[in-house]
């Protein structure tokens, strides 16, 4: 895989630093969806759990251990050749 962690600080620092964080939008500043589906719900109440209000790094991270426990798996497709 081709991801590296870099760090969040570039020299040289002037003060006062600001130090910020991208988050998720909280649900209800979402825009609607176009069309709902059975589903809808589920996501929305998925999203409100596990994403909203929280670093997006999180999310990110959960991705990268995700596909580098698949690129570990045998006959992987995902594997490095």
């Amino acid at each position: 895989m081709t991801v590296q962690n870099s760090g969040g600080l570039i020299f040289p620092v002037t003060f006062p630093i600001t130090i910020s964080e991208v988050v998720w939008l909280p649900l209800d500043q979402l825009p609607l969806p176009k069309q709902t589906t059975k589903y809808t719900q589920l996501q929305q109440d998925s999203y409100a759990t596990h994403m909203a209000g929280l670093p997006t790094r999180d999310t990110f991270d959960r991705l990268d251990e995700g596909f580098a426990a698949l690129e570990a798996a045998v006959d992987s497709p995902f594997r490095a050749p």
